[in-house]
């Protein structure tokens, strides 16, 4: 299949799915829209002017989306979990797949509160989130591991998985 993965340059997210194209193997084109430069800015005048022409509906007017055959798949989530089904990094059973999903959710729970308080807060609630939450966070987290983990590196099956 034919893949465009269209994003937003600086957006913070967007590498995961850069890493996955990228272990995959797979072929794929991708559009960057620039970045704005300033906080009112951020997304740019063509990002801007997309948004407003309907062309970022797919995924409620925001990015990253990726064309997949001409059909537009919108979400980081959504992306991810295709990606790794399609590319085999999604578990061996229905089970792996589940826990690999848990595994996705428990990151982007916990990177949430951090995105909010560095995009709409200040540098200081950023800082206090990084010293005060995040090591409770990581400590749940790494509970969560089943202790296989431990010895093969491997959250989830015996090999690399999304």
């Amino acid at each position: 299949p034919t893949m465009k993965l269209i994003d937003l340059k600086g957006r913070v997210g967007g590498e995961l799915l850069h890493y996955l194209l990228a272990i995959s193997g797979a072929e794929y084109e991708e559009f960057i829209y620039p970045a704005g430069l300033t906080c009112e800015t951020w997304k740019g005048k063509e990002f801007e002017a997309d948004q407003a022409a309907g062309k970022l509906d797919i995924s409620m007017g925001k990015v990253p989306i990726l064309e997949v055959d001409g059909r537009q798949i919108g979400q980081t989530s959504a992306i991810v979990r295709y990606l790794s089904r399609k590319y085999t990094l999604a578990g061996d059973n229905e089970i792996e797949e589940a826990l690999c999903d848990m595994y996705m959710e428990h990151v982007q729970e916990i990177s949430e509160p951090f995105m909010r308080a560095k995009m709409f807060g200040d540098a200081a609630s950023a800082e206090k989130w990084l010293a005060d939450d995040l090591p409770q966070w990581a400590r749940k987290l790494e509970a969560s591991l089943p202790a296989s983990a431990a010895g093969s590196g491997r959250a989830v099956g015996g090999r690399l998985s999304a």
